[in-house]
C-alpha cells in the first residue's frame, strides 16, 4: 500500500489514528507543559510547514479532526487553561486551538506537502507490514520462534518483578479503582522527597505546577476526566468537591513531577511503602 492511500481514505486513517508512537519514531514532538496538548504553531513546526498550511487543513477537515480530539478554547475556558500551564507565554489571541497526539497524527495522515508527514505515513505502513510478516523458509521460521520464546521469557520475568509493585498499588487503591490524595502523596514520596498529603497538595497548587485550584480540584482541560474523578459536593455550605486520581492520572502526574524535579525515577520502591 502506498503512503498516499492514507491521505485519500478517512476510513483507513481511523484504523491508524491510535498509533501515536509513530510521531516520535519519526521526529520528537514538542508539547505544552501539560505533556498532552499541542498548539497550531507546534504542529506546523513538527511537520516543517507554515502555520497557514495547518490552519487551511483544519478548515477543510474540521469534522474529522474534532472527532480525534481537536478543539478551540475561548473566553474563560482559554484563560483557565493558560493559567494552568504556568508562566508559558502563548500568542495573545482570543482563541486557542489545541491538538493532542492523536490529532497531530491525524494531520500527518492528511498533510501532503510535508516530508515529515510522508515519513510518518510510511512508518505506519511499514510497522504494520513488519507485524504481519510471515517467515518464508524453515530457518527463518526457527529464528522467529526463538525470538518469540525469548520475548515471552523476558515478559514473564518482568511480570514477576512487577507483581509486588502491582499488589502494593492495589493496597492503596480504593474500591472504585481510584486513589485519594494521601495515597497519591505516598506513591510519589520518592520523587518529592517524602512530602505528606497537605504539602503535596500545596505543591500541585503552586505556581510551578498549577495542576490544582484552591479547592483541590484540577483545572479543566481536554482529557481531564481520564486522569481525575471529581465527585460533587454532597452537602454542607463549606463542603468542597472531592477529587480522586485514576491509574492513568498517576502516570500523567509522574511525568509532570519528574519534569519538575528533573528526575527519571519510578514511583516508589516496594521497601519504601509505609
Amino acid at each position: 500500500m502506498n503512503e498516499l492511500a492514507l491521505t485519500e481514505s478517512s476510513v483507513l486513517r481511523q484504523e491508524y489514528v491510535n498509533q501515536t508512537d509513530a510521531l516520535d519514531k519519526v521526529k520528537a514532538l514538542r508539547t505544552l507543559p501539560d505533556d498532552f496538548h499541542v498548539t497550531t504553531e507546534l504542529v506546523a513546526s513538527y511537520f516543517e510547514v507554515g502555520v497557514e498550511a495547518i490552519k487551511s487543513l483544519v478548515k477543510d477537515n474540521r469534522a474529522e479532526l474534532e472527532g480525534n480530539e481537536y478543539r478551540v478554547l475561548t473566553g474563560r475556558e482559554r484563560a483557565e487553561f493558560v493559567r494552568s500551564l504556568g508562566d508559558l507565554t502563548l500568542p495573545p489571541a482570543r482563541h486557542l486551538a489545541l491538538f493532542t497526539r492523536r490529532t497531530v497524527l491525524n494531520v500527518g495522515m492528511l498533510l501532503r506537502d510535508s516530508e515529515v508527514a510522508r515519513n510518518v505515513r510510511t512508518y505506519l505502513l511499514n510497522a504494520e507490514r513488519q507485524q504481519v510478516a510471515i517467515p518464508q523458509d524453515y530457518p527463518s521460521a526457527l529464528r522467529a520462534l526463538a525470538t518469540e520464546v525469548e520475548a515471552h521469557n523476558e515478559t514473564r520475568e518482568e511480570l514477576a518483578h512487577e507483581k509486588p509493585l502491582a499488589e502494593a498499588y492495589r493496597d492503596l487503591m480504593d474500591a472504585d479503582g481510584t486513589f485519594d490524595w494521601a495515597a497519591v502523596a505516598q506513591i510519589f514520596s520518592r520523587i518529592t522527597g517524602g512530602l505528606g498529603r497537605n504539602n503535596f497538595l500545596d505543591l500541585l497548587r503552586g505556581d510551578d505546577l498549577k495542576i490544582l485550584k484552591s479547592n483541590n480540584t484540577p483545572y479543566q482541560f481536554k482529557g481531564m476526566e481520564r486522569f481525575f474523578k471529581v465527585n460533587p459536593v454532597k452537602g454542607g455550605s463549606k463542603a468542597w468537591p472531592t477529587t480522586r486520581v485514576t491509574p492513568e492520572g498517576l502516570d500523567w502526574l509522574r511525568k509532570r513531577l519528574n519534569k519538575q524535579f528533573n528526575r527519571q525515577d519510578g514511583l516508589f520502591a516496594i521497601g519504601e511503602i509505609a
